[in-house]
């Protein structure tokens, strides 16, 4: 098993707030689809390079989706877009507060930090260099 999470949903209040906030912070555009489930809407995450079998997810508005720092905590990659320091700079920009700066885990691990983002949800951000 390549990877261990096979899908993530993070929950939104404000559909068009989220998918602002996402596409600024993340190298994602985000796809809203209201057909998935009666009350549900959803706004698929689409990196540039990503395929069927990579990880995937969605914002996803609607009832038993509640924004919160009680959530599972959801670690973003930031190797290839410039890093904890680059992606906690770019939180702030959108709209979201740094809660932890990025810091070094050990020289093996590398760098991560946590942050709020437009909805409430605590995240973390992680990365080989700072």
């Amino acid at each position: 098993m390549a990877n261990l999470v096979n899908w993530l949903e993070i929950p939104v209040s404000d559909m068009a707030r989220a998918r602002a906030f996402y596409e600024r912070v993340l190298p994602a555009s985000i796809e809203i689809n209201e057909q998935v489930a009666p009350g549900i809407r959803m706004g698929f995450i689409h990196t540039p390079d990503m395929e069927m079998k990579d990880v995937g997810g969605a914002l996803v508005e609607g009832d038993g989706y509640t924004p919160g720092t009680g959530n599972t905590l959801v670690y973003f990659n930031a190797n290839e877009s410039g890093g904890c320091e680059a992606f906690l700079k770019r939180v702030e920009e959108a709209g979201g507060t740094v809660s932890t700066p990025a810091f070094q885990i050990s020289p093996e691990i590398g760098y991560c930090g946590f942050f709020t983002d437009s909805e409430g949800n605590r995240l973390a951000v992680h990365s080989i260099r700072n």
